[in-house]
């Protein structure tokens, strides 16, 4: 999981993006990494979304701002 700017995630976007957030002095990245080997399938990833852990990941992700 990564934090990218809100441009690349509109509908019909056809580019994922760098992974990097420019910033006035400089560039950031922001990064999630799941413990290897990660998810077993797509289905377990797709249950996991539904959890509290999942939740309070995705709610401390979308808080980030920069001023």
């Amino acid at each position: 999981m990564d934090v990218r700017p809100g441009a690349e995630l509109v509908t019909g976007s056809t580019n994922s993006g760098n992974g990097q957030v420019i910033l006035p002095n400089g560039a950031a990245i922001f990064r999630v990494y799941m413990d290897s080997p990660g998810f077993p399938s797509a289905e377990a990833a797709g249950a996991w979304m539904n959890t509290a852990e999942y939740a309070q990941l995705k709610a401390l992700l979308m808080s980030l701002s920069y001023s």
